[in-house]
């Protein structure tokens, strides 16, 4: 379908895939490289929130950025007489991942996710939303346990029979996971 839209607006539309695996995560001065001269146009997002705001901190022109977002609403600032808890101590532990014949192992990092460990140890796993809301990222937790930030894409059902959400999950304990 994408490629007929190109054809049919030949001149007007451009569409660019960029894969992180192969090119790297996009950074502003690769967007700025893109985008060009070319900042009176309008640009169309959707992605994870992080890259939307990159982008639109990117294109400063006087084009629009029309941006869909799914993220969770912003956590409220905290009046200054409310006492701020003291961050918890760091749990020593190991996150172990297993996707497809891969097979890894790396120290567990407070507050890091699942998702983000996976990737610190070298691997591809599948991502999209970085939300909580597609649930591209599900993986099976076989030993251990973690904490989901948001999960607005798993049941119960799946909950309980070790699902869970690698890019919201953060681990409680050393933690075993597999995608499956």
């Amino acid at each position: 379908m994408t490629d007929e839209l190109v054809e049919k607006y030949a001149g007007r539309l451009t569409v660019l895939r960029h894969f992180d695996d192969d090119l790297g995560l996009l950074t502003p001065a690769s967007a700025l490289e893109f985008i060009g001269a070319d900042t009176a146009s309008d640009a169309y997002l959707c992605g994870p929130e992080a890259f939307m705001d990159m982008i639109e901190s990117a294109h400063t022109g006087p084009g629009t950025v029309y941006s869909e977002r799914f993220g969770a609403a912003a956590e409220p600032v905290k009046a200054a007489e409310e006492e701020i808890p003291a961050p918890a101590a760091p749990i020593e532990g190991t996150v172990s991942i297993r996707l497809g014949s891969q097979r890894v192992s790396v120290p567990l990092q407070a507050g890091e996710t699942l998702l983000e460990s996976a990737r610190r140890a070298g691997l591809a796993p599948p991502f999209s939303c970085e939300a909580g809301n597609c649930a591209t990222c599900i993986a099976k937790i076989t030993d251990g346990s973690a904490t989901m930030r948001v999960n607005d894409a798993l049941s119960d059902d799946e909950i309980a029979d070790g699902y869970t959400l690698t890019c919201q999950a953060v681990p409680d304990c050393s933690i075993k996971v597999r995608y499956e």
